[in-house]
């Protein structure tokens, strides 16, 4: 059930993103609202959206709740978070962990980053697998049924943020995926 949830929603996603493709405006109820949000917020969202699939999988969350509230799409950044976090899941091996950290860059930038302990994403491929219905030999040779549109989609969602992903090996060995988004914070209003 919970993989029907989540492909439910990665499916809505996809439809979502198709219709909006040319002014990247969504036009639904206030669920995906541009609004001042905690980062934690925002992961836990996207925890919630694959619940059940992690299994006994150890996740590594180092979210500060000290992290100022940000502008954004919270339901959207929820489900690029969620899909990375799926994928992490789905290419890495069992038992191995998978780690999920948000912090504000030296950029004044918000950045989410999920890790994991596959065998990391060659260099040569790391700006195509943003690319739709692309995936790495490594991918494509796995068992793991996909048709190369998530990264697609999540890179598409953090454009229209204002946003960019990146990918690249975590030194340690695996993949390290980061969002950055800028992280406008909410202005103090005149003193009372």
């Amino acid at each position: 059930m919970a993989e029907i949830d989540f492909e439910a929603d990665r499916l809505a996603q996809l439809v979502d993103s198709l219709l909006d493709v040319r002014t990247r405006r969504r036009s639904h109820t206030g669920a995906t609202a541009l609004a001042f949000t905690h980062p934690a917020s925002v992961v836990q969202g996207a925890l919630h959206r694959i619940r059940g699939l992690s299994g006994e999988r150890p996740l590594q969350l180092d979210v500060s709740p000290r992290l100022p509230l940000v502008q954004l799409y919270a339901n959207q950044m929820g489900r690029v978070l969620a899909n990375l976090i799926h994928d992490a899941i789905r290419y890495s091996p069992a038992g191995t962990p998978i780690g999920v950290s948000a912090r504000i860059t030296e950029q004044a930038e918000l950045e989410f980053t999920v890790e994991d302990e596959e065998l990391g994403i060659p260099a040569e491929h790391r700006e195509r697998i943003f690319e739709p219905f692309v995936r790495t030999q490594t991918a494509a040779h796995s068992k793991v049924s996909d048709e190369g549109l998530g990264l697609a989609i999540c890179h598409s969602t953090v454009l229209a943020h204002g946003g960019r992903m990146q990918v690249t090996t975590r030194p340690a060995g695996g993949a390290r995926f980061s969002v950055f988004t800028p992280a406008p914070l909410p202005t103090k209003g005149p003193r009372q």
